[in-house]
């Protein structure tokens, strides 16, 4: 769902933004989540954009570490294993979305 909302995003960009042939030729910032962060600008750089990145919405918790919690199965912790196998998965999509081209 996220690479077609990078999509949509693409061809949302404004029709009078200052133009190298097809892209724009200002670099812009790219605002998503920390964890799409990579995918979502890999596709515009494929897409001939420069984008900016501008992380948001960082997972962090270090400061559990030390508590037995951090270190036992949980509904969070299966969560955060799902979103880093989702954008795996993503990153493969897009290496073979783009094979070729």
């Amino acid at each position: 769902m996220a690479h077609r909302a990078s999509q949509k995003n693409f061809r949302n960009i404004p029709p009078e933004t200052p133009r190298r042939g097809s892209v724009p030729a200002e670099r812009f910032f790219r605002v998503t989540s920390a964890s799409h962060m990579r995918r979502a600008v890999r596709h515009f750089e494929r897409a001939g954009l420069q984008p900016i990145p501008a992380p948001t919405g960082f997972k962090t918790g270090g400061d559990r570490l030390n508590t037995p919690s951090y270190w036992l199965p949980s509904a969070g912790n299966l969560r955060k294993t799902e979103r880093a196998v989702h954008e795996t998965l993503g990153l493969l999509a897009l290496e073979l979305d783009h094979r070729g081209r």
